[in-house]
């Protein structure tokens, strides 16, 4: 894959991060925003690993809070715009690891949409199953899309041909080799005796992270924060994992703008 052509997007704070599409950087930062909540925290010090990094908003918020971050990304395009963001913002703080985690170390052939890195994937049918109608949702939120009044106001035939048109285009996808490792083997290679917080987005691979932790590690773990794509009862087989290895305060809620979709965010930290 050619090295990408970074752009960049202003922050609320003024900051102007390297991304790959700038509209792609609001929604990446309201979840950055989202993660910290029902008792889950970062202080000066913790060591926090951020599995799916994306871009680095996540990973640069904690290193604002005195934290030392190992971010995990495997797309390589998102790689080099994570790798910018460190090296402008916040370099030796941030650790950036250009892998995948799983429940098994192996290469493994992922998806990355070029139009929406943010959803690039181990398994891309979700995506491309939900794609129309999270792009109508889009179209029909005044907040999210306030100059395309004339969708909202559309025939139904307009809106579907506009839908489907878009979904073809922003769904256009290439394969990429990635390598996976479990997060037991990152523990043994970085030297790492203790997690403050284990961040987890990585678009419905996230109980496959889970399961490459060795029961050893798991006392390690001392908070966890995922996004859960809830298909086939996964939320409930995550919350009775984490339950089973000592979180005794787990909590879940649907995202925000998850609308009909099942994704939510999960928080779990022991007493």
């Amino acid at each position: 894959m050619k090295k990408p052509r970074l752009k960049r997007a202003m922050l609320p704070d003024g900051r102007r991060v390297f991304c790959i599409h700038r509209d792609e950087v609001r929604g990446v930062r309201a979840q950055a925003e989202g993660y910290l909540k029902h008792g889950v925290e970062i202080h000066t010090g913790d060591l926090v690993f951020d599995v799916g990094a994306n871009i680095g908003l996540f990973a640069l918020e904690a290193a604002r809070k005195g934290a030392t971050v190992h971010a995990f990304e495997p797309m390589p395009a998102t790689f080099a715009a994570l790798e910018a963001n460190v090296a402008e913002f916040a370099p030796g703080q941030v650790l950036t690891h250009n892998r995948a985690l799983g429940e098994k170390s192996e290469y493994a052939t992922f998806t990355y949409f070029p139009y929406l890195s943010a959803l690039s994937t181990r398994f891309p049918e979700a995506a491309r199953r939900d794609g129309p109608v999270a792009i109508e949702r889009i179209f029909d939120d005044p907040q999210m899309t306030p100059r395309c009044g004339w969708f909202r106001g559309a025939p139904q035939f307009v809106r579907g041909g506009v839908v489907n048109s878009l979904a073809w285009l922003l769904f256009t996808s290439r394969s990429v080799r990635c390598r996976v490792e479990t997060l037991s083997h990152q523990l043994k290679r970085l030297s790492v005796q203790d997690i403050a917080l284990l961040k987890i987005d990585v678009e419905g691979a996230e109980m496959s992270v889970l399961q490459g932790i060795a029961s050893e590690d798991w006392p390690k773990i001392a908070q966890v924060v995922a996004e859960v794509h809830d298909e086939n009862g996964r939320l409930a087989a995550m919350e009775s994992l984490l339950k089973s290895h000592g979180f005794t305060h787990v909590i879940a809620e649907k995202e925000p703008d998850a609308g009909e979709f099942g994704i939510y965010l999960l928080w779990a930290h022991r007493n």
